[in-house]
Order: structure tokens, then C-alpha cells, then sequence
């Protein structure tokens, strides 16, 4: 018996998997196996769906319960803000209590709370539910109210039936401390009733049961399914599993699942009940039509594989009797077509050849691509072999690192890396090379100093291919690239960062430094608060100026404007400013600027207002000083231009007909009168382009003459604008009616402008077009005039001038820079 014999005896399983098989069987096999594990993970997917749904359904019930007894702890929550509110109210301490009975009924309104206020003696001395003066009984929580008096400290009661009210109550006590004794005890008693909306808003399911259950266990209040409403704690109950904080219990008749959430604030409890066939009953029919699911998967899955199978079986015959027939040197193109890819067979085996070429090709152009790609990213590579000690540099890297040449050698003085590195960072080396000693990747960060002594950042990753037998790294390929220009905006944006944090102190610094007065409102713009800064300022008591008492302290004149501004500030939700008098302790008015602004909640309500008052009431008098010494300055500059004109008209009064250029000299001192007028009268502020060029050639137009033709937005320049641009406006006009448009009959003039790219930073095309003119030809002698044109109001105003004076007639445009026109916003 041969070795072989044995071996197959002994391992039959091996030799029946050696026997040859048909293409058929093994597609069955594979199918099998490909779909018995998709059943056997289907099961267990669906049953771990139902544990999972199960315990979703639970948690919800327990985050349900928590999620209640917080909106429970919420609502006790405010109502303790509210108690604390009022025991600190300046009318119980000074024991008006008819004053504070009547606000403290304003001040809860129809809440369902109630304020009782009781003596030592626990005799109830005034109760809200009932009008002031109404005999009272002693309160009928005075266990608790004793404790509040021996502890001083706040009490939250069980719920109880009111001696007054008749109703089921929840009381919360607090001792009102004057001068260091117990003067009252102040009570906010609420109607558990107030509960039963927060539970109902609590529930995420319509079957739940919600009870809330104060510390004597009793039920406060509760929110009960529709077709349960008569349970409650009292119906008969019996536990019958509990694990966590999910117990199982079974209330009449059913079985229900039930979380409890216990308050640290009050002590009380919240239960939230639902019928397990509720919670649970859509998961198991769920799993049942999941199960319908998969079983006609499955099925669909097997008549697929038994359709692939048959195709499969069929085409490999068709390549089998196509093989026969190519031996035997028979065409082979009658082939049965049941897969695609045997019909390619031959044909991709003639087409191999050229395809060898094709890729050949592609990959010089991927390399080509490649390597512009590292050259405009700035990129090189190099490999490192240390056991060689030598390194060889791409063409990338020879450029980037500014290298003599590609080879290179590793360690010692010749390094051109070492030679390259920052002297500043060469340390970082020995840091890289005990990494890929131990790792396989390198980040790398350091600068290189290139020959012309130029500096640059690089940053790259490096990666160990192979290692020695003693595990040091054999050789290390290294890309990086050239990140100068990144590392100098991280440089900028740091520095950015640290301005801003400056500039962020500099101005809470500033804020307080500038705010005389602070104060704060309400929503509905009532002060409520005091502001010790207002009343340093105005001397007005804090029950003087809250409410809208504080425009009492306002100067009468200002007082309708100021609340006009103030109430529609607070309609709109918008911010506020306005500028008043303001009276000031040491006597009379002083103007100050209001400034305020709304706080809003993420859904854009208004939580309150708070603002500032600034005292400008020097900078006022300044301004108004500066408005008269401003008014007066032009006039008389308007009288010195006047005073010019006459001696200019003086002096050259015999040689005024023979001298063209005093006629010139004293019609271009008008022209800059005009200009000076425009701006006198808009007091220096600005003028009206459009007014500025209709007033320039009003003394050479009628308002009827058709043959000017003027358009543009209408924009206001600034007074050394108006100037410059006046000289221009002023010698063009004067030229057209000497020679061009304005003097030939049927001339036309068009003056039209154009602003590009937004006012705030575009710019302005200008233009001056003459038609059917009289112009004589240019001259290479150019005068002041044609100098104004062309150079100075272009370079004045820091734009561009084209001056042509074609046979058409004169063409001159000026493009410049919205913001030299414009004052900056």
C-alpha cells in the first residue's frame, strides 16, 4: 500500500473534497452557504431588535418619569423665586400689609397661587384668596410652619385640604427675618390642581398614567389614559417583577409596567404607569411580519440562485464547445449568448496587446501629471537607505531644497538635509529618527535655509518601507511640501487672536470706564430694578424712577421724543438710542446718549433690556460751540472770495479786454464760488453731484435747453471733492460755450455717470460727451485748463482721466474711486 493510499484513508473528507465537480453543484453549495448564514443572522437580528425595542420602550418610561418630575421641580422652582420675591418686598417689611396684599394679588394673577402671610402665633394675617380685612383663621399647616419657624429656613408642605380654600393645597413657607427675628412667616399656597397640566404635558404616550405623589405617599395630582380614568393610587395593585428602576406590577386586572422618579427638592414622587401589551404588543407584530419578510427573501433569494445558476452552467458550455472549436480551427463566433464576459474572452485576448500599449502610455501621462502636480503644490520626495547611507532626491525635491544634484549622502558634514535644515531646528532630527524606530509613520515640521538665504516652512510624512533584521529602519520614503505661505497666515491669525483679546479687554475696559449710569428693564420696558448709578446721578429715590418714573428726570422739552423712541424700541425688539437732557444732582440738565439693547432666548423672545447712559453734555456744548465757529469760518470765507473777486476786478481792470487770461482767471474764481456756495449752504456736509453740475452750467443753460442731457444716480461727494471736481465741470462748460456744444447750433451735450460695484467700494465713471461742436484742432502748447483736465483732478482724487478732443467734439471721462468722492460710512 502506497503512502498516498494511506493519506486518502485516512483523510476521506479530503478526498471527497478532491473529487471534481460539476460548475452546478458547487453554485449550490455556494448558495447554501451564502443564505443559511443570512437566516441564522436574520433570527438573531430579530430578536435582539425586539430585546432592543423592549428596552427602548422601558428607558423611555424611565426618562419619561425624570423628564416629569424635573417640570415638576421647574414649576416648585419658580414658585420659590417668586416666595423669595416677595419676602424681601419693602411693604411687608415696614408691615403695610394692605399695600403689599394688593401687589402681591397683582403679581401672581391667575396662577393658582395664593400668598398668606402668618404671625408667630400662627394666625393666618392676611390671605390672598380672601379681600384684605377679611377675619382669617389660624393656618391649618402649622406643623410645618412651626418647623419653618424653629429652622429658618424655607419649608415645602404635603399636600393638604385649606381651612380657607377647601381645596387640595401644597404650601411653601418662608420666614421673613427682620433685624434679626422672625417677624412673619410667608406662605405661597398652591392648588395641587396646578399639577395635572404639567403631567399631561409630560406624557409622550396617550396611554400613560401619571401620578404625582407627595412624601406622605398620597396623590397630588395625575394624568390618566382616556379609557382609564378611574385608576389611581388607590386601585389595588400587586407587584409582581422589578428590575432597575422598571418594576412589573398588576392593577386591575392587567398588567402594567411602572418608573418612579423621586424629587431631591420636594421629596414627592412621579410615577408613570402604561400596560405592557401596549408598550410591547407592536414589537411582537412587528417581528411576525419581519419574519414573513425574510422567509419570502429567502425564498426570492433562491429562485434567484437557481436562475444564476442555470445562466452559469449554460455559458461555461458555451465556452467549452467554443474551445473545442478553436482547436480544431472552426469559427467560434455561433456562440449561445448567456454571460457577456465569455463572448469577450477571445476578443479581449486579441485586444490585449493593444491595451498593454494604451496603459503604457497613460501611465507616462499619470507620471507627467505627477510630477507638474508636485511642482505646482510645491511638493518633493526623497528615499532614505541606511544601510547604504546614501539618499536619493526626486527632481521636486532637488528643486524645493535648491540641491546641487539628486544623490546625496546620509549622516556627517556632506548631509545636504542636515545642510539644508534651520540651524534652529537641526535638533529635531535626532527627535525624528527615534520616532522610526519605533513607528513606521513620521510627521515632520521644521524650515529650511535655501542659498540665496531666503527661509521657508516644510512640513511632510514620512514612511518606514522596510526594516534591518535588528528592527532599525532600512529604507524611508519622505514627502513634503513647501507650507511657507501657511505658516506665515497661522503666524498672522495668532497674532490676530492675541490683537483681539486686546482689543476685547481694551473695550470691556472702555465700556465701564465710559458708562455713567447702567440700568435695566423689563421685556415690556418697565424698570423694576434699582440702579445705584441712576440715582447717583439724578437723585432720583428708586420708587421714583421705576416703572417710567425715570422720565420725570428727563428735561420736559425731550420727554414725549425720548418715550416716543424708547416704546417703539421696545415694540420692535430693536436696539436703542436716543439723546436727551438728563437733570444731575448738582442742579440743572446735563444731555447724556441712551443707548440699549434687547437679550433674547434662542426662539427670539425678549428676556429683558439693559442699556447704558453716557454723559455728553461737554461734547455737545463743544459741538454746538464748533456748528457756530464752523458757520462762521464760511461766511467768511465766502466774504474772502468775494473780497478777491473785487480786487482781482480792480487791479486788472484796464487789461481785463486785452488779457484772455484774466477773463479766465476771474471766470474760474466764480466757478469755484459756485462750488463754495453749494457747500456753504449744505454746511460743509457734502454736496449733490447732480446739483453740482446743473449749478456749473446754469450760467451757459436755460432749464429748457433740450440739448443737455444729464443722468446718473444722484450721490453725495465730499467738499475737497466738490472743489476738484467744480474746476473741471467749470472749464468744460466754459470751453463748450466758447467753442464746443454749448456755442454750435445743434450741439449736443450728454453728461452722464455710472457707479460699479457697490458705493461702498466701486467705482465712478464720469463722463462729458459733445456732439456736432465747434472744437478747434489741439495744440502741443497745452494750458492750465487742458492741465486741470487731464492731470490735476485725476491725480487730486486718485483716479484715471481720458481727455480727447475728437472732430466730434470734446470726450472727457474720469473714472475714480467711490470712496475719495464719498465720507466713509
Amino acid at each position: 500500500m502506497s503512502d498516498r493510499t494511506a493519506l486518502s484513508r485516512g483523510w476521506p473528507v479530503r478526498e471527497i473534497l478532491a473529487k471534481p465537480r460539476s460548475l452546478r453543484t458547487y453554485l449550490v453549495v455556494l448558495s447554501v452557504a451564502l443564505v443559511l448564514p443570512l437566516i441564522i443572522m436574520s433570527i438573531f437580528l430579530m430578536l435582539g431588535f425586539v430585546r432592543s425595542e423592549m428596552q427602548a420602550g422601558r428607558d423611555q418610561l424611565v426618562r419619561d418619569a425624570t423628564s416629569v418630575a424635573a417640570d415638576v421641580d421647574r414649576e416648585i422652582s419658580g414658585l420659590v423665586t417668586v416666595l423669595d420675591t416677595l419676602a424681601t418686598s419693602s411693604s411687608l417689611l415696614r408691615g403695610d400689609l394692605a399695600t403689599f396684599h394688593a401687589r402681591a394679588s397683582a403679581a401672581l394673577g391667575p396662577r393658582q397661587a395664593y400668598v398668606l402671610v402668618v404671625d408667630t402665633d400662627m394666625q393666618q394675617l392676611l390671605n390672598t384668596r380672601r379681600p384684605y380685612g377679611t377675619p382669617l383663621p389660624k393656618t391649618s399647616n402649622e406643623e410645618v410652619a412651626r418647623r419653618v419657624l424653629k429652622t429658618r429656613e424655607m419649608k415645602i408642605s404635603d399636600a393638604f385640604v385649606g381651612t380657607v380654600s377647601g381645596q387640595h393645597v401644597i404650601n411653601l413657607l418662608s420666614p421673613v427675618i427682620d433685624r434679626g427675628e422672625v417677624r412673619y412667616i410667608l406662605i405661597l399656597t398652591v392648588n395641587t390642581s396646578r399639577f395635572t397640566p404639567i403631567l399631561r404635558a409630560g406624557k409622550s404616550r396617550e396611554d400613560y398614567a401619571i401620578l404625582l405623589l407627595d412624601g406622605k405617599n398620597q396623590t397630588m395630582a395625575s394624568a390618566m389614559p382616556s379609557d382609564a380614568q378611574g385608576l389611581s393610587q388607590r386601585t389595588p395593585e400587586r407587584l409582581v417583577t422589578k428590575q432597575g428602576p422598571i418594576s412589573t406590577r398588576v392593577i386591575a386586572n392587567e398588567v402594567w409596567l411602572q418608573a418612579v422618579s423621586r424629587s431631591h427638592l420636594t421629596g414627592w414622587t412621579t410615577v408613570v404607569r402604561v400596560p405592557r401589551t401596549t408598550l410591547d404588543g407592536p414589537l411582537w407584530r412587528s417581528l411576525y411580519l419581519m419574519a414573513l419578510a425574510i422567509l419570502a427573501t429567502v425564498a426570492a433569494a433562491f429562485a434567484v440562485i437557481v436562475f444564476v445558476t442555470r445562466r452559469v452552467s449554460a455559458s461555461i458550455g458555451a465556452i467549452r464547445e467554443a474551445t473545442g472549436r478553436l482547436a480544431t480551427s472552426r469559427p467560434t463566433l455561433d456562440w449561445t449568448p448567456g454571460i457577456v464576459e465569455a463572448v469577450e474572452i477571445m476578443q479581449g485576448l486579441r485586444e490585449a496587446g493593444d491595451l498593454v500599449e494604451a496603459r503604457t502610455s497613460h501611465l507616462r501621462e499619470s507620471e507627467a501629471r505627477y510630477r507638474a502636480a508636485m511642482l505646482l503644490g510645491k511638493m518633493g520626495s526623497w528615499e532614505t537607505d541606511f544601510a547604504r547611507k546614501v539618499r536619493k532626491w526626486s527632481p521636486e525635491a532637488v528643486a524645493l531644497f535648491d540641491l546641487s544634484g539628486p544623490a546625496g549622502i546620509v549622516g556627517g558634514d556632506r548631509d545636504e538635509l542636515i545642510a539644508a535644515m534651520h540651524p534652529d531646528d537641526r535638533h529635531l532630527l535626532a527627535k525624528y529618527h527615534a520616532h522610526i524606530l519605533a513607528h513606521d509613520d513620521l510627521d515632520a515640521d521644521y524650515r529650511i535655509v535655501l542659498r540665496d538665504g531666503s527661509i521657508r516652512h516644510v512640513a511632510g510624512r514620512g514612511l518606514v518601507l522596510s526594516r534591518q533584521p535588528d528592527g532599525a529602519p532600512h529604507v524611508l520614503i519622505n514627502v513634503v511640501a513647501d507650507v511657507t505661505e501657511r505658516a506665515e497666515v497661522e503666524a498672522h491669525l495668532s497674532e490676530f487672536a492675541n490683537n483681539l483679546a486686546h482689543a476685547k479687554a481694551r473695550f470691556e475696559a472702555l465700556v465701564q470706564a465710559t458708562a455713567q449710569i447702567v440700568w435695566s428693564a423689563t421685556p415690556s420696558g418697565m424698570v423694576v430694578e434699582d440702579s445705584p448709578s441712576w440715582r447717583a446721578f439724578t437723585g432720583q429715590s428708586p420708587e421714583a424712577f421705576t416703572g417710567y418714573g425715570w422720565l420725570d428726570a428727563v428735561h420736559v422739552a425731550d420727554r414725549d421724543r425720548t418715550r416716543a423712541v424708547w416704546q417703539q424700541a421696545v415694540k420692535e425688539q430693536r436696539h436703542y438710542q436716543v439723546d436727551y437732557r438728563l437733570q444731575h444732582v448738582d442742579g440743572g440738565f446735563r444731555w447724556t446718549r441712551a443707548r440699549g439693547v434687547p437679550l433674547t432666548t434662542a426662539n427670539g423672545g425678549v428676556t429683558e433690556w439693559v442699556g447704558m447712559n453716557e454723559d455728553i453734555h461737554e461734547r455737545v456744548k463743544r459741538a454746538e460751540q464748533l456748528d457756530i465757529i464752523t458757520r462762521e469760518l464760511s461766511h467768511r470765507t465766502k466774504n474772502l472770495l468775494a473780497v478777491i473777486q473785487s480786487i482781482a476786478r480792480r487791479t486788472f481792470a484796464q487789461a481785463q479786454q486785452a488779457s484772455p487770461q484774466v477773463r479766465m482767471f476771474l471766470e474760474r474764481l466764480q466757478g469755484l464760488a459756485v462750488s463754495h456756495d453749494l457747500l456753504v449752504h449744505g454746511n460743509w456736509a457734502g454736496v449733490s453731484l447732480r446739483v453740482l453740475v446743473r449749478e456749473h452750467l446754469k450760467p451757459f443753460t436755460s432749464n429748457s435747453d433740450r440739448s443737455v442731457d444729464i443722468e446718473g444716480p444722484d450721490i453725495t461727494v465730499t467738499p475737497a471733492a466738490a472743489q476738484n471736481l467744480g474746476l473741471a465741470l467749470h472749464e468744460l462748460a466754459t470751453n463748450a460755450a466758447k467753442y464746443g456744444a454749448l456755442k454750435a447750433t445743434g450741439g449736443k451735450l450728454r453728461i452722464f455717470w455710472t457707479v460699479r460695484g457697490g458705493e461702498s467700494g466701486g467705482m465712478l465713471d464720469f463722463s462729458w460727451i459733445e456732439n456736432g461742436s465747434l472744437v478747434p484742432m489741439a495744440t502741443g502748447n497745452k494750458g492750465f485748463g487742458s492741465q486741470l483736465l487731464d492731470k490735476v483732478v485725476g491725480a487730486s482724487l486718485g483716479g484715471l482721466v481720458d481727455y480727447r478732443i475728437l472732430e466730434t467734439g470734446v470726450a472727457w471721462h474720469l473714472r475714480v474711486p467711490v470712496s475719495s468722492l464719498s465720507e466713509p460710512q
